[in-house]
């Protein structure tokens, strides 16, 4: 098996993990008052939540995926270590999560 179907499959997962613990995250942070009030549903909430969180990442993903790429990591230095890379993102993705859940 390539390495690189596993590490592809280890990026999706941590990626499905954090987004669902930044939506998580979101949802407490936005909708608690409003339905601590009644002023809507968890239903309502739940809706609402999905509907933005898909647009924002649909609008405002090509944005940071270019900043990271461009702005962050200089690509340069990872030519002849192609596998370092990978291994940073990995790791840097799963301190992100890990952080994400330990905040919720």
């Amino acid at each position: 098996m390539e390495y690189g179907i596993i590490f592809i499959a280890l990026a999706c997962g941590v990626g499905l993990w954090m987004t669902w613990s930044v939506g998580a995250n979101d949802l407490a942070n936005v909708m608690s008052t409003a339905i601590g009030s009644h002023a809507i549903s968890v239903r309502q909430a739940l809706v609402i939540a999905i509907i933005f969180e898909i647009a924002g990442a649909l609008l405002g993903g090509t944005e940071v995926t270019a900043t990271i790429r461009g702005g962050i990591i200089d690509l340069d230095g990872f030519t002849q270590a192609p596998l370092l890379l990978i291994y940073c993102m990995l790791s840097v993705s799963m301190a992100g999560e890990l952080t994400q859940l330990i905040a919720i």
